[in-house]
């Protein structure tokens, strides 16, 4: 993919994301005012508008896209490995999104057990998984967004992926070098 062409579908997405947020500020705001989450939804803890979405969406879009940059313009690998990778981030953000979306109707219509159902399995699949990439962190933030704001997403999501990154940089090692053990004894 050529340096130009990605710089344009960055700067696509970049446009789409700030329109979402925007849009769907402006109508919360037409439509009783702006939205302030607890953050965890804990009374104790401060309240944060959803107003910072304005902040965390746009940055976090541009922040995968210069991550994304170095993996697919920049990239030395031969073409068809780099479509398998361009494959394989769309795949990750389609089911992050999938995943994120299913936990904010889930919250909105009540079903408060599938909502902590879809984050406990998230964390597990973190463990094995590599949820800590960008595409993931944007996918999750963008799903739950309608829901829950951006701001209470990025927190959890941050949680969820320093997890997942620990566990896929000491953990998995370990447990595939004790299963490749095992497999030979």
């Amino acid at each position: 993919m050529s340096e130009l062409r990605f710089e344009i579908r960055s700067l696509q997405l970049l446009i789409v994301i700030t329109f979402f947020v925007t849009t769907h500020l402006l109508w919360q705001y037409a439509n009783g005012g702006d939205v302030s989450h607890h953050l965890l939804y804990n009374k104790a803890l401060p309240e944060i508008s959803n107003w910072w979405s304005m902040v965390v969406l746009p940055a976090l879009t541009w922040f995968v896209s210069v991550n994304l940059k170095s993996k697919v313009v920049f990239s030395q690998l031969d073409k068809s490995t780099v479509m398998n990778n361009v494959r394989a981030v769309k795949l990750a953000f389609l089911v992050m999104l999938l995943l994120a979306a299913l936990q904010s109707i889930s919250f909105v219509i009540h079903g408060l057990d599938v909502t902590l159902m879809c984050t406990i399995m998230l964390l597990v699949a973190g463990l094995i998984l590599p949820i800590y990439r960008a595409e993931c962190v944007l996918a999750y933030v963008v799903g739950n967004f309608l829901a829950f704001g951006a701001v209470t997403p990025f927190v959890i999501i941050t949680a969820i992926a320093l997890v997942s990154y620990l566990s896929n940089l000491v953990f998995k090692p370990i447990l595939m070098n004790v299963l490749n053990l095992k497999a030979v004894a």
